[in-house]
């Protein structure tokens, strides 16, 4: 993937005409020509059984090929087998066709179900670029501190869980610790502030 980098990870198989559907909507070319800077983009021909030749077309495929899946397509494309991925197919529970994922540059899976260009680029344009820092105002007498977040990207609306079961967004009337929240967008995507960025203290 590369540091940094979130991907696009497509399972289909050549015989499968909602795979080469997907494929004519053309979600994964899109997405390489406009974000190939930021996200890699991967088709994997998921059959075991089906020969190289079949990505290519039914000319000198050993079972079944619903066209060229590989002319004029930017982004990496690879054929599966016992050798090259034997594990591939149980670690990403490829139980269905296509089936699709998007990888968050911290390396976390997430399975789209909406396979549309819209629904892969709100997850690349916004929810990985979602982010916090945190203004803090300690405690000078009692429970007077305060954190005050500042927030970009995400997808959609926010939701925010802190350590202390409060989900607004900013905190006020804290006492001396350390604070934690898990900020989530419309998508699911989440990001954990680090509690080390939320730790309040006493002043004297």
């Amino acid at each position: 993937m590369g540091s940094n980098k979130s991907a696009v990870v497509e399972f289909g198989v050549t015989w499968c005409h909602y795979c080469w559907d997907f494929h004519q909507s053309h979600v994964m070319r899109d997405i390489y020509n406009n974000y190939a800077s930021e996200t890699t983009v991967i088709f994997m021909e998921a059959d075991y059984a089906t020969n190289t030749e079949c990505l290519y077309g039914p000319a000198n495929c050993n079972y079944l090929s619903q066209g060229d899946f590989v002319t004029g397509m930017p982004y990496t494309i690879a054929n599966l087998s016992p050798s090259n991925g034997a594990n591939v197919i149980a670690d990403y529970n490829v139980i269905y066709y296509p089936l699709l994922y998007t990888i968050s540059p911290d390396k976390r899976v997430w399975e789209l179900k909406t396979q549309t260009y819209l629904e892969v680029e709100n997850w690349i344009r916004y929810s990985f670029k979602l982010n916090a820092t945190a203004n803090l105002t300690h405690c000078f007498c009692g429970f007077n501190g305060k954190i005050n977040l500042n927030t970009i990207g995400g997808f959609g609306n926010l939701k925010f869980n802190w350590s202390n079961g409060q989900t607004s967004r900013n905190l006020e009337d804290l006492g001396p610790g350390s604070y934690q929240v898990t900020i989530t967008d419309d998508n699911g995507y989440y990001k954990i502030l680090d509690p080390g960025s939320s730790m309040l203290h006493q002043n004297a």
